[in-house]
């Protein structure tokens, strides 16, 4: 899952440059808007170590043309994110889903991929704190998301942007714009099978 703002205090590594190392840094770094209490709930993660070297080497212009990003995940000890492809595993504890919900709600935007769409039907908003909700991201290459999902259906869910490549057809277009969609054409990546991601944050930075 991947959280983006415009503004943060602390700007965290943008995706496309994040090696292993990185990536576990940039999942633990806190952005604008915290209050007292959630700086202290961030520092007992370990989420407020060298922040100046994170400011010193982020204000390249190439950095400027994209969104800031944060990194958010979980995982089992072994490794796995899920108990088999496809299937639903809740694997966070309640102060972990609760950190979570407040790091929604210091975001922007929040960008998932349409198989987590497809598997989890998530809302992708702000319910175990206050604050107001991201704005949805999916990429989605070939539009597979689901008119039915909780996305594209329910009232408390705002309605999503949508990445996808510059091949699908215009009748899906329409059809998911009807619904309150909207979309966003973006480059393929190197293998033609998904969206390169450099061009899927460009675009998200220019559409603002």
């Amino acid at each position: 899952m991947v959280q983006m703002s415009r503004h943060p205090a602390i700007p965290p590594t943008p995706l496309p440059q994040l090696s292993g190392a990185s990536l576990s840094f940039a999942s633990r770094t806190l952005l604008v808007g915290c209050d007292e209490n959630r700086c202290g709930r961030l520092e007992a993660f370990g989420m407020m170590n060298s922040l100046e070297a994170l400011r010193r080497d982020l204000y390249s212009d190439e950095v400027r043309s994209r969104p800031f990003v944060t990194v958010t995940f979980a995982q089992s000890l072994d490794g796995s994110i899920a108990a088999a492809p496809g299937e639903r595993t809740p694997i966070s504890g309640n102060e972990s889903m609760v950190l979570t919900h407040e790091l929604r709600a210091m975001h922007e935007a929040i960008l998932v991929g349409v198989n987590t769409v497809i598997s989890d039907d998530p809302q992708l908003s702000v319910r175990l704190c206050t604050g107001s909700n991201p704005q949805p991201v999916v990429m989605d290459s070939s539009l597979r998301i689901p008119e039915s999902c909780a996305l594209m259906t329910s009232s408390t869910c705002k309605r999503p942007i949508i990445m996808t490549s510059r091949a699908v057809s215009s009748e899906k277009v329409i059809k998911l714009q009807a619904l309150g969609a909207t979309i966003r054409r973006c480059d393929a990546n190197k293998d033609g099978r998904g969206l390169d991601l450099k061009s899927v944050l460009f675009n998200l930075r220019q559409y603002g």
